[in-house]
């Protein structure tokens, strides 16, 4: 592989690939569990170079095809916001073994409208939500504006007068029913026979003093505080996703906590940013349990 990376191979750790938009917490968990990471994002930024082998991108995402060009085919996963490139996944995939949820499950989980229908036959909590094209719902603060390829919180605004001339509006978006309390974040694996809950986490949401816009994501902290029935209802909702989709290892899922009800506001299929932080408070590998789950599933 070519890299402009000084970090050398490591002999006798098996090699893997991860890209995403941002990879330092996945390249530091594939240490720990004992990989020889190479590494292609965005940022390509010091704390990544000084762990891991980087290949360097000219142009995020589409550019990742390109640094793998030269490439040995060996296994990877993909980290936060090529869940919205399902293309690019599937490309990627003909080269190097993927150990994640495939490119046409990701198209599926993604779609809210097939979300929802999947959470309502479970009969659980399912926030509204309306595509694009349908009729625009009143502008009256009751709906949240969302792209259908947001990360990160990019291009969310509650759906008011003033939101009526948002960017997002240009691009493929969804509107969804807004719920208002705590911002929440549970991690999930996948396993060929069940989906278990590794644990949440408390979302820390368009900070002020960190000078973010007001639904832009900003990190997570553990433990959280949930417990007793409002679990159990977290879990839940994760075993009928994994149920209506077939999710492949660690999987993520964001909630609004509202008078003790979670609602779920999206799904993230793949390694997430709470990982690293439930690995440390767990103290295991939760990457190792992901790639043996993956490795069992693709059969």
């Amino acid at each position: 592989m070519t890299s402009d990376s000084p970090v050398p191979a490591t002999a006798g750790r098996p090699s893997l690939l991860i890209l995403g938009a941002s990879v330092r917490a996945a390249a530091q968990s594939a240490l720990r569990a004992g990989f020889d990471p190479t590494c292609a994002d965005r940022y390509a930024d010091s704390d990544l170079r000084a762990c891991a082998r980087v290949l360097p991108v000219a142009d995020f995402p589409a550019g990742l095809w390109h640094a793998l060009r030269n490439t040995a085919s060996v296994p990877w996963i993909y980290t936060g916001s090529l869940e919205n490139h399902p293309a690019l996944l599937q490309r990627i995939a003909r080269d190097h073994p993927l150990l994640g949820t495939p490119a046409e499950v990701v198209r599926a989980v993604r779609d809210p409208v097939r979300l929802n229908r999947a959470l309502v036959a479970a009969g659980l909590p399912a926030l509204s939500v309306r595509l694009g094209v349908e009729p625009v719902p009143p502008a009256d603060s009751t709906w949240m504006l969302k792209p259908r390829r947001g990360a990160a919180g990019r291009g969310v605004a509650v759906w008011n007068a003033q939101a009526r001339g948002h960017l997002t509006l240009a691009e493929p978006h969804y509107f969804q029913r807004r719920a208002t309390g705590t911002e929440h974040s549970a991690l999930f694996l996948a396993g060929p026979l069940s989906t278990e809950l590794l644990g949440t986490s408390r979302q820390l949401v368009g900070l002020d003093w960190a000078g973010a816009p007001s639904a832009a994501w900003c990190g997570n902290l553990v433990p959280d505080v949930l417990t007793g029935t409002t679990l159990e209802m977290v879990a839940a909702i994760g075993w009928a996703v994994a149920a209506a989709f077939p999710l492949r290892g660690l999987f993520g899922c964001d909630f609004i906590m509202a008078d003790g009800v979670p609602w779920l506001t999206e799904v993230n299929p793949r390694y997430t940013g709470s990982t690293e932080l439930l690995e440390f408070h767990r103290q295991t590998s939760l990457l190792s349990q992901h790639l043996r789950a993956c490795r069992v599933m693709a059969g």
